[in-house]
């Protein structure tokens, strides 16, 4: 129980140059589509902040 809400900040963390993105990487709406189009959000910024 909880996996998500104690270890989400991790499986969003970058690994060299690859960034992650996905429903699972969600800050909110995790699990829904929603989600995964947070979660591509976030990471095409962290990625362009990287460049």
């Amino acid at each position: 129980m909880g996996a998500w809400t104690t270890f989400g900040p991790v499986l969003r963390e970058a690994v060299g140059p690859l960034h992650w993105a996905g429903t699972e990487t969600a800050v909110h709406w995790n699990g829904y589509f929603d989600g995964a189009v947070e979660s591509g959000y976030r990471a095409a910024e962290e990625v362009r902040r990287s460049l």
